[in-house]
């Protein structure tokens, strides 16, 4: 296609825009945002006119790379349609580069909204990046040859040269000695004006008489695991994020059940003590987790301290890794230099980094939205992690999207903090009322109140170890009881994020009322339920901002997309009901609001007569019952509707066949019932459901011509049975059934899971606990004696029987051990560490006498509980180099590696074993903890290949082989050495392990 033709071609696209709106909101959004220099100097018509010239150069590169990776030029004319969705979504993504300085043009964003729109493919070998390189040249050439523009060049310019004098009066003032300094009591102020309050008129002033509160005196450090948590997402989404440059590779499935194992065994303990031990740590969590307000509250000790002088102690570094990925002076640099930082002396900085008296906080790495600059921004962090090896690194991220092995390779330990559990609830609820409200009195019955509902309610608990959450829960239980009715709960939290936001600031307040924000949560959850489905809780960025856009310009909104930018912003950074969840995606800010949400879309096209009883019953029930996934939402479906709609969706589920699902039909069907607030509407169909339940769903098991069910496998179904009896029926027919399913049930199964339901339920009746009693003493099944022992120790600690008989059954007959006698030694451990008996006790255990099983548990309850006494290490030392036992020596490396990964000596240990243990059972665990012990990447990298290549025993050699490929799949040498392998190493075993490799890491490179 030649100019002329491709100029007809943009004008055909630029024609059917609609640009009177749409320049009108560029010039306007140019004007407001100094970050487009260029434009926001320009006046309101040579605006309109330089975006729109921006905009077709942007369409003209576009169509001309089009063009060249097309086969068939009649294709080209089917793009246009999509090309103007595209200008209509990304075009401020577009004309943000008309900008003077303009040289490396940056159109990623632009490329995740074609894709995220859902647009028709583009060729497979169409280059982004050369669009944006002939874009940048075309911008350059249009501002040479405007003279409108050029005059906003020459004074860009003149104002740049004024910059560089400054700087360099600055470095030249430093040159002859006069150091500029650090100014730490004015820094200590800016930090205490950034970190010091919790401002609740951003959730609701209404609720609460004070506007602020302070964070030192709310927060409660969590606890968290000392490992990366595997979540389950999409094959798709995974493919996505590795294309995107969000992840380096996909887990295997071997890979994510190691992990998930490796973290389910992680040890928790309060977080700050991990980072008091750790140098360079990255600080995982969910949305609303606390990660920034961790940071803020280690700030804050630094601000607010008395010191002797003004350089005593760690002086924390803050650094917001969004706003510094769009200058990258460098971290240090970006001290003094950055627009949002305070202005420290870089030199000062760099040698208190060195003396190792200053910490780098690095902010939300997941807010980095380009892969690419993320990637960057990552490999400073490492090498000024490296640089400066005295000092603290911290950095915080969201799960999803995190990529953790380039970190990881620099020496960087993971974190993820745990949610809440009830004592951090109570501890947190007596703070926030202690300053939150002025009556003491008043502060006392707030805080029993909201700590009752959170223990006798699963729905609020499970909202509650939320810390966000817990604080919109705090406010709006001041005024009103919280609902046990999870539904009613919802809609009051949803309203209470949504009904205060001060949308005069942007939105129309008669336009963007609570109920229209509602509805628009409404509609965007049941899109994302259709798009990727309910169990991701996703939406890519540009299918949010074009679904706010559209929603608004139906509203009648003029300017819809900037207001949808901001109504984005506001939705997220003042209401709370949605969050940046990384890699370019948004979620809602727990999981609960999604499924509110699509519920009540669902109830609201019933109520509007859009779906029908049938349809709801058909296509909404008939295709998602078998998903756990929806349960929730199906159930609050059937809790909103009537009682007899409810009872209609009943009867359908009991037709179904859930033979093959097992039994999900039922179990969903007494959760629907569940929902019913008048049972007495419906009481025939609940006694056929009754009677189906106990007899088919308790007893399931696989039916004739399906492989039977191995015990493990039938316990989460026996489990949520017990459960639904309890939560369905409990307070009438079930709770009886219950209590005697406990003790005299033959099914050892249905003993336990009916004892965990009482136990969950009805702690507090008495006959709760002597049902436990009975089990703890004695059953004829040891994983139920096991399951009420645990029980008893960790739900009824303080009863007087507990120690004694713990104690007890830890020491009983140590030449037959059992799980009871495991299950008592964690316990022991867990729950009474400061027993002036328990560690002498273990100590005993653990001693040559004992079995080689009850020496095993008492050794990694000692290591776990008493890591830091010299004694048990020496023990663990003794116990690997001479113990007869491999069992046991193998569980002494696996505590030494996990509690002691950071010792020298442990390295060396290690290494010897993996050499010289003839024991394979000892050798293999040695060698894979030898690994993830060594301190840098390059180091591991060397003891690995030195164990493939040795004589060592060939399931070590495998094993190294595997963490090989894994861990240094991109290092040069990885892929020659697994074809030399496969091709003539002499053991079958390490040949077939580095063909396993190669096919899963290569294979798709080699086919394609």
């Amino acid at each position: 296609m030649d100019p002329a033709s491709l100029s007809v071609a943009a004008g055909a696209v630029l024609a059917s825009i609609d640009w009177k709106r749409l320049g009108q909101a560029l010039a306007t959004d140019a004007a407001n945002k100094s970050v487009k220099a260029l434009l926001g100097r320009l006046g309101s018509n040579d605006r309109e006119r330089a975006a729109k010239k921006a905009i077709e150069l942007f369409i003209h590169e576009f169509l001309s790379e089009l063009e060249d990776k097309t086969a068939l030029t009649s294709s080209l004319p089917g793009y246009q349609d999509q090309l103007k969705r595209l200008i209509e979504s990304a075009a401020e993504d577009i004309a943000i580069w008309l900008q003077p300085d303009t040289r490396d043009v940056d159109l990623s964003s632009v490329e995740h909204m074609w894709n995220g729109l859902g647009l028709v493919p583009l060729p497979q070998d169409f280059d982004w990046t050369l669009v944006a390189k002939s874009y940048g040249r075309a911008i350059r050439t249009y501002i040479k040859s405007d003279p409108a523009l050029r005059g906003v060049l020459d004074t860009s310019l003149r104002e740049r040269q004024i910059q560089l004098q400054e700087r360099s009066v600055e470095l030249l003032t430093r040159i002859a000695g006069r150091e500029i300094g650090l100014d730490l009591p004015g820094y200590r102020k800016y930090l205490l004006s950034k970190c010091a309050t919790v401002q609740l008129s951003s959730i609701q002033a209404s609720t609460s008489r004070r506007q602020s509160v302070e964070l030192l005196s709310i927060f409660i450090p969590q606890s968290a695991r000392e490992a990366i948590p595997v979540r389950d997402i999409s094959p798709t989404l995974l493919r996505q994020l590795r294309q995107e440059g969000q992840i380096a590779h996909e887990l295997s499935e071997f890979e994510r059940a190691r992990f998930r194992w490796d973290y389910e065994r992680s040890t928790i303990s309060p977080v700050l003590d991990t980072l008091a031990r750790r140098r360079q740590v990255v600080i995982l969590g969910d949305p609303g987790a606390g990660k920034t307000s961790l940071l803020k509250f280690m700030a804050m000790r630094w601000a607010t301290q008395e010191p002797a002088c003004d350089d005593a102690g760690t002086m924390p570094v803050w650094i917001d890794l969004k706003e510094y990925a769009q200058e990258r002076t460098g971290l240090v640099k970006y001290f003094e230099t950055g627009r949002t930082v305070y202005g420290l002396d870089a030199s000062q900085v760099e040698k208190r980094l060195n003396e190792g008296t200053a910490a780098l906080y690095l902010d939300a790495l997941d807010e980095i939205f380009d892969g690419p600059t993320r990637r960057s921004v990552i490999e400073e962090i490492a090498a000024v992690a490296a640089r400066y090896d005295r000092a603290q690194v911290l950095v915080t991220s969201r799960i999803l999207g995190y990529d953790a092995d380039r970190l990881s390779s620099a020496g960087f330990a993971h974190v993820t903090l745990e949610d809440f559990d009830q004592a951090q609830v109570s501890e947190f609820l007596t703070r926030w009322y202690g300053v939150a409200e002025e009556d003491s009195r008043e502060r006392l019955r707030l805080g029993r109140k909201l700590v009752q509902a959170t223990q006798e309610s699963r729905v609020l608990g499970d909202l509650a170890s939320n810390p966000l959450l817990l604080t919109v829960m705090a406010i709006l239980n001041r005024d009103q009881d919280l609902p046990r009715d999870r539904i009613a709960l919802y809609a009051q939290m949803s309203r209470l994020m949504l009904h205060d936001w001060d949308a005069s600031r942007s939105l129309p307040v008669e336009i963007l009322a609570w109920q229209e924000k509602a509805e628009l949560l409404r509609v965007l959850a049941g899109i994302m339920q259709q798009d990727t489905g309910l169990s991701e809780n996703l939406i890519d960025r540009a299918r949010l901002v074009d679904l706010c856009r559209t929603f608004l310009s139906n509203l009648g909104v003029r300017g819809h997309y900037e207001k949808a930018i901001s109504l984005i912003k506001e939705l997220t950074e003042r209401n709370f009901v949605l969050s940046y969840a990384g890699a370019d995606r948004f979620s809602f800010v727990h999981r609960t609001f999604l499924e509110y949400f699509c519920a009540s879309w669902i109830v609201d096209l019933y109520d509007k007569r859009t779906l029908t009883l049938l349809q709801i019953r058909e296509d909404v029930y008939g295709k998602h019952w078998k998903d756990e996934s929806w349960h929730e939402v199906l159930l609050l479906v059937a809790g909103m509707v009537d009682e007899k709609s409810v009872e209609n969706i009943i009867q359908f589920l009991m037709d179904q066949d859930g033979s093959d699902a097992e039994t999900a039909n039922l179990m969903l069907a007494a959760g629907c019932f569940g929902e019913v607030r008048n049972r007495g509407a419906i009481r025939g169909v609940e006694e056929v459901l009754w009677e189906r339940f106990v007899t088919e769903v308790v007893r399931y098991d696989a039916p004739p011509g399906q492989a039977r069910k191995k015990p493990y496998q039938l316990i989460p179904i026996r489990e949520r049975a017990a459960r639904l009896i309890a939560s369905v029926w409990g307070s009438t027919r079930g709770g009886v059934w219950l209590r005697v399913a406990a003790i005299a049930d033959p099914d050892p199964l249905l003993r336990t899971a009916a004892m965990d339901a009482l136990v969950r339920g009805r702690k507090e009746d008495p006959e709760t606990l002597q049902i436990v009693k009975k089990l703890a003493h004695s059953d004829a099944d040891l994983s139920t004696q096991s399951a009420a022992v645990r029980a008893f120790a960790r739900e009824w600690k303080s009863d007087q029987e507990a120690l004694p008989l713990i104690r007890s059954l830890a020491c009983a007959d140590r030449d037959r051990p059992t799980f009871v006698q495991r299950t008592a030694i964690g316990e022991l451990a867990r729950c009474w560490p400061d027993d002036p008996e328990t560690f002498p006790l273990l100590k005993a255990l653990a001693q040559p006498g004992s079995n080689y099983y009850v020496r095993a548990a008492a050794l990694e309850e000692l290591a776990r509980g008493w890591g830091k006494d010299p004694e048990i290490y020496s023990m663990l030392i003794r116990v690997i180099r001479s113990d007869e036992n491999s069992y046991v020596r193998r569980f002494a490396i696996y505590a030494l590696a996990e509690n002691w990964k950071n010792d020298p000596d442990t390295l060396i240990i290690l290494k010897d074993v993996a050499r010289s243990d003839k024991d394979q059972d000892v050798a293999l665990p040695a060698a894979g903890g030898l690994i993830r012990c060594w301190k840098t990447n390059a180091e591991a990298l060397i003891v690995a290949r030195e164990f493939i290549s040795s004589d060592l025993d060939e399931e070590v050699r495998a094993l190294m082989v595997g963490e090989l490929a894994r861990r240094w799949k991109d290092d040069p040498e990885t892929l020659p050495t697994l074809k030399n392998l496969i091709r003539s190493d002499p053991s079958e075993r390490v040949r077939m392990s580095a063909a396993y490799a190669f096919v899963q890491g290569w294979m798709s490179d080699v086919l394609f």
